[in-house]
């Protein structure tokens, strides 16, 4: 459905393109006190600091092989099984 209607009346795309929609995110994040950290290559939960919440791009898979898992909670680490 999406697809017909994007070849029938055009694409929505945001003025300035896509990435202005990753700065406005980034932008807001910054705003409520947030950091966001980009090219660090992470091999321990250690490296991270102490925080309510960390967002990893990562697969469940590599999940496993990090070392200090002892900072995620049971119910955290069983859901990602």
């Amino acid at each position: 459905m999406l697809g017909m209607l994007g070849h029938a009346v055009g694409w929505p795309v945001p003025s300035g393109g896509a990435q202005m929609i990753s700065n406005a995110l980034v932008q807001h994040l910054k705003t409520l006190g947030g950091k966001l950290q980009t090219g660090v290559f992470i091999t321990s939960l250690r490296q991270l600091p102490r925080t309510r919440v960390i967002l990893l791009d990562i697969i469940h898979v590599n999940l496993s092989v990090l070392p200090a898992l002892d900072r995620l909670t049971k119910s955290c680490y069983d859901a990602w099984k």
